[in-house]
């Protein structure tokens, strides 16, 4: 536990067939084997906004699979929240109504009441876009599957997607010191491990629906929320926000999963191009998400938003007050060795 305490500490800162020539009155060459694979169809839906780069590259990868199949495996994009709330888009992935989706793993942990799966969003446990994408394009994977398989979870996990580092965003009081944040009601998403963090920063941790939070928000049902910038602008939270302090208290990695007996469903084929689809978006989303945040951050200042920043040190008030949850998922859900796998391949 001191190692990982330490580590804590320390963390502030990716068929072809070949034919034989044949005579002219020689049978034809049999079919391509993709001929015979079937058509499949399936949904991944969503709650981050259809411009957002989560929908980009999902939909990238959609137009990918149904390229490299011939059009016999296609799979609809759905974004907005159209399909319900992040727990409820993934119990339905779970329950094969959807067969794909992507959520933090905090988010998967409620979901499928199984708090481990927390481990791969701790907070600071990454402290930079270079981190987020060398543990999620390197660790994530693997670890989520094992967890999944040794603990028969029927779901298939895939590369995450990076959803950006975290701050909090207020309505009127400015959060510039982490003395400031106290006893503040702040908007969490219904995840466990955010509203833990959120408590341990001191501030009063308050659940809404991401639909209703714009509403919260404007109304005076809560004093500000915690999102990345990117998220936050695309959902036009700067009209009714006026400051953003980086915190950068949680690094999001969006595990994208698959209902397993859909995948186990699909032919080795289709399942081989899905794969490697995934894995080509991923290594590509997260440049893509580091510069939209750095282009969101431009914009909400242009929009008349107040950006600030913590000092190391403010910043190291809030890690320090995470050790508890640090020790919570290394004693009482025994996964100490995969938070050391994460925090050495998050160091960047």
């Amino acid at each position: 536990m001191k190692k990982l305490i330490a580590l804590l500490m320390a963390l502030v800162m990716v068929f072809a067939l070949v034919a034989c020539g044949a005579k002219t009155e020689a049978p034809a060459a049999a079919a391509p084997a993709a001929d015979s694979n079937p058509e499949v169809k399936w949904i991944c839906a969503h709650g981050y906004p259809n411009t957002s780069d989560e929908q980009e590259y999902l939909v990238w990868i959609a137009n990918k699979i149904s390229e490299e199949t011939g059009g016999k495996f296609t799979m609809t994009c759905i974004p907005d929240g159209q399909y319900g709330s992040e727990a409820e888009i993934e119990a339905q992935c779970v329950n094969n109504v959807i067969q794909c989706t992507l959520g933090e793993g905090s988010a998967w942990a409620d979901v499928v009441g199984y708090p481990a799966l927390g481990v791969f969003g701790l907070p600071y446990l990454y402290t930079s876009f270079a981190g987020l994408k060398g543990a999620g394009l390197t660790v994530v994977k693997d670890e989520c599957e094992r967890l999944f398989e040794e603990n028969n979870i029927g779901l298939k996990a895939f590369e995450p997607f990076s959803g950006g580092l975290r701050g909090v965003w207020t309505v009127d009081k400015p959060v510039q010191h982490p003395e400031d944040l106290k006893n503040m009601k702040i908007r969490v998403p219904e995840i466990k491990l955010f509203v833990d963090t959120v408590a341990a920063m001191g501030a009063n941790p308050t659940t809404i629906a991401w639909t209703e939070v714009y509403t919260a928000l404007s109304q005076g049902v809560v004093e500000g929320l915690e999102i990345d910038p990117d998220t936050g602008y695309k959902n036009n939270l700067c009209e009714v926000t006026k400051y953003f302090v980086d915190t950068n208290h949680l690094g999001s990695l969006n595990i994208i999963c698959a209902n397993l007996d859909a995948w186990n469903a699909l032919p080795k084929e289709y399942q081989d191009i899905f794969e490697a689809a995934v894995t080509e978006a991923a290594s590509m989303q997260y440049d893509v998400r580091e510069a939209n945040v750095a282009q969101s951050l431009k914009d909400m200042e242009a929009a008349g938003m107040v950006i600030s920043h913590m000092t190391p040190e403010e910043i190291n008030v809030f890690v320090e007050a995470m050790a508890p949850v640090w020790k919570q998922y290394a004693d009482d859900y025994g996964v100490g060795d995969i938070i050391e796998k994460l925090a050495a391949a998050g160091a960047a």
